[in-house]
């Protein structure tokens, strides 16, 4: 009798377990793949995304979509798999705006307000550019500093000098601290090694136990500087499974898996609208865009090349998009168009 019971339980559970849609458990929480109708979600909608997705692929590369804390949509295109790592690119600066937020939750920073002076004496003690040392770290996290930008066309230059941080540094004032945006990737970088001299370990070993490991977030690639500092806001390599992760650890007011990560309040200066770039009409918040999608406040991390994670928190949603570097026409902008206008057209309409 009794093994009739476990012969049936045996063949029935698996058939249990497809029809509600379970698939797979993440590291350290129990996510799990579901059925989206289960969430009030069409299917016809989400063939639509499907399809969607599919035309622009390649480059794009992953479609991820969760609703609460449950994944409902994992596509992977042009070979990529779950395991594979995505290089983030810039989106790599909303998680170093995160690692800041825990650095000042955990007191090695004093605060947004902090001067980049206390951290790079040896060059202020021979440099007494007064514009310059009164830049802070909110000027950094918000693309406020007033130095020109190592980014575009001084990128080449930047990148292959012998010493990143004093390349950034060395740059002119163009703007007054706080006022005007000026996007450049050295700024961020200063950023990071601010936070490994603030913490006294490496910018990487410190999200490691902070931020990667409560989130059961295992496998990362991070470059480093000729000085061994890792690159601030650009090319960390991550599962974009792990990048829904941080999206759904904002979506959550910095709470994730019961644990309070990073404060809420931090989340919620993170996601302000501090100044609107000319170029793009996103609004910047601390290394965090936002903008309006068919009338709905979206925040989001963005990086070249199609790199996003959307946080949509009125429908409490996650979409993680992530597209080759390599196989990418030259049209980088139209890729991006078509993302977002993926996020307006075709998820936005699915999960309202």
């Amino acid at each position: 009798m009794h093994r009739r019971i476990k012969l049936i339980f045996q063949i029935v559970a698996p058939l249990i377990i497809l029809a509600l849609g379970f698939v797979t458990v993440l590291y350290g929480q129990s996510w799990k793949v579901r059925q989206p109708s289960l969430f009030r979600i069409d299917e016809r909608d989400m063939e639509r995304i499907y399809q969607r997705a599919s035309e622009i692929a390649p480059p794009l590369e992953s479609l991820l979509i969760s609703r609460g804390n449950t994944l409902i949509s994992e596509q992977y295109f042009g070979g990529l798999d779950r395991d594979d790592l995505a290089n983030m690119k810039s989106a790599s600066k909303s998680i170093l705006s995160i690692l800041v937020g825990i650095a000042i939750d955990q007191g090695y920073l004093s605060g947004v307000d902090q001067t980049i002076d206390e951290f790079f004496p040896e060059y202020f003690a021979e440099n007494t550019n007064h514009r310059k040392a009164d830049i802070t770290l909110r000027d950094l996290i918000t693309m406020r500093a007033g130095l020109e930008t190592t980014s575009f066309y001084n990128y080449g230059k930047w990148v292959s000098s012998s010493n990143w941080a004093l390349w950034a540094l060395e740059q002119p004032m163009i703007a007054q601290p706080g006022r005007r945006m000026i996007y450049s990737t050295g700024n961020s970088h200063l950023v990071s090694v601010i936070l490994a001299k603030a913490t006294g370990m490496s910018t990487l070993n410190f999200a490691r136990e902070y931020l990667f490991e409560p989130l059961g977030i295992r496998r990362v690639r991070w470059p480093t500087d000729p000085q061994g500092y890792h690159f601030g806001g650009n090319n960390m390599g991550m599962r974009p499974i792990d990048l829904m992760k941080i999206g759904q650890l904002y979506l959550n007011g910095g709470e994730y898996n019961g644990r309070q990560i990073v404060s809420r309040d931090w989340v919620k200066a993170s996601v302000k609208q501090y100044i609107r770039s000319r170029h793009s009409g996103h609004y910047q918040g601390y290394y965090w865009w936002s903008n309006t999608y068919a009338g709905k406040w979206v925040f989001f991390a963005w990086g070249h090349g199609g790199q996003y994670c959307f946080v949509i928190p009125e429908f409490d949603v996650v979409v993680v998009f992530t597209s080759s570097l390599w196989n990418r026409n030259q049209h980088e902008h139209h890729h991006n168009s078509e993302i977002l206008r993926m996020i307006e057209e075709y998820i936005i309409p699915a999960v309202q």
